[in-house]
């Protein structure tokens, strides 16, 4: 594997954990709320009511970092930064997927325009 793949493979392992913890720390704060009988959502305590999943959301935020450090000791900025875009991509999908958010048109329109962008940068 060259020195040039082994740095995207990094990055797109990290952008997958920064969705997977992004992911993680929704379904925490979506728990940790109280729906009162009138309907107001009143916020708690997310670590004490959620630490499994804040543990899990942070975890994956470590690896986002060390993977993000690998990448960039084997590919130039310029090109490892825009990778972290595809985020947007991957947080799209696994909402859709995951947490049953809904995914316009709009949002595709900008995601197909975000995705090739990231490609003419790293094609570069």
């Amino acid at each position: 594997m060259s020195v040039r793949m082994l740095g995207l493979a990094c990055a797109t392992i990290a952008v997958v954990f920064e969705a997977l913890g992004q992911i993680a720390l929704k379904k925490a704060a979506n728990r940790s709320v109280i729906t009162t009988a009138s309907g107001w959502r009143i916020p708690v305590s997310i670590v004490a009511q959620q630490p499994l999943l804040i543990g899990m959301g942070l975890s994956c935020y470590l690896m986002t970092c060390i993977l993000w450090t690998l990448a960039l000791s084997f590919l130039p900025v310029s090109i490892v930064h825009p990778m972290g875009s595809i985020d947007l991509i991957v947080m799209l999908v696994l909402s859709r997927f995951i947490l049953h958010e809904q995914i316009t048109v709009r949002r595709m329109i900008g995601v197909g325009i975000i995705l090739a962008g990231v490609i003419l940068v790293g094609t570069n």
